[in-house]
This record gives C-alpha cells, sequence and structure tokens, in this order.
C-alpha cells in the first residue's frame, strides 16, 4: 500500500525524515522530492501519486494550514475517500497548530 506525504514546503526537513524512516522499515511512499522531476508536471505528479495512494499522510502545520497546495491535495483524496471506505487519512501535528 503506497503511502502519499502531504507537507508545506516550510515543513519539509519533516516530511522527509518522515518518508526515510517508512521507506526503512519497507513502506512504499510518495514524497514530491523523489516522485517530481524538473520539467514533469507536478499537478500531473500529486495528481498520479493521490490516485495510487491508499494512506494519505497530513503533517499539519501553521504553514500547512496557509498552504493552497495541502489544502487541494487534501481535498481531491477526500474525495476519493468518499468512494472508498477502505482508504485512510492520518493526520500528523508538527507544531501547535
Amino acid at each position: 500500500m503506497k503511502i502519499f506525504i502531504s507537507h508545506n514546503k516550510a515543513d519539509k526537513a519533516s516530511a522527509r525524515a518522515l518518508a526515510v524512516l517508512l521507506v526503512e522499515q519497507g513502506v512504499d511512499v510518495w514524497f514530491d522530492e523523489w516522485e517530481l522531476c524538473p520539467g514533469d508536471s507536478i499537478v500531473g505528479g500529486i495528481e498520479e501519486g493521490l490516485s495510487n495512494a491508499g494512506v494519505f499522510v497530513l503533517l499539519w502545520s501553521k504553514a500547512a494550514e496557509a498552504s493552497n497546495w495541502v489544502g487541494t491535495e487534501v481535498r481531491a483524496f477526500l474525495r476519493r475517500r468518499v468512494d472508498d471506505d477502505g482508504l485512510k487519512i492520518v493526520p500528523l501535528m508538527v507544531d501547535g497548530t
């Protein structure tokens, strides 16, 4: 089962550390730094990552709260979740937000 890690760029170090820990445990992870190359469609890459993910990990912080990208990713995954109750959403608090 693939895990999609949603985060704001201000929380990149935390997201990267989580991604590395998960991969070390044998988990398949979609992490933007590893999946998107220069010149790739950001929207297309994110859509593909979301469509293949069974778990959506949301790194929540003040920066994520203000992020249009994070909000868009959450809404897209929630739309999938309506039709597939096997999908999981796991929020992780990064700060005291």
